[in-house]
């Protein structure tokens, strides 16, 4: 199965000095999009606006999140807006299931453990509990 192409990891810098403040990943709309972000993010945006800097464009939404994830890591978390790296660790926020994960079985890189679940054809609730208890039986690791 191919691999659809067009996704790009993003930064969103301060509008007064240009300092980066949040790294991102999507297609190309979504760095534009001001819904659904984090408190932090809107006090940015609300006091002094931001500009965008494409970082990486037209590859796949794995290479994507992978990136995403080595570009928070590389500034560090506690440099910007987001709640969670690429370890899951969290600055002060909620915690959700957006990891990349390998398929064991194949070496493939999904997204999260939703979408590896989805294409591979294997079970998320019962793949999420292995990897929630680190079983031997698991059949994805986090990336």
């Amino acid at each position: 199965m191919a691999l659809l192409q067009g996704n790009e990891v993003y930064a969103h810098c301060r509008g007064d000095n240009g300092k980066v403040f949040y790294i991102g990943s999507g297609r190309p709309d979504r760095k534009y999009n001001t819904r659904s972000r984090n408190e932090d993010w809107n006090k940015i945006n609300n006091s002094v606006g931001f500009t965008v800097k494409v970082l990486v464009s037209n590859i796949t939404a794995e290479q994507a999140m992978v990136l995403e994830f080595s570009f928070i890591k590389q500034i560090g978390l506690n440099n910007l807006t987001n709640k969670t790296d690429c370890n899951g660790s969290m600055s002060g926020g909620y915690r959700h299931n957006n990891r990349p994960v390998v398929y064991i079985k194949t070496g493939e890189l999904f997204k999260n453990l939703r979408h590896g679940c989805l294409i591979s054809g294997e079970n998320y609730s019962t793949n999420q509990n292995r990897m929630y208890r680190n079983s031997k039986t698991k059949k994805f690791n986090y990336v």
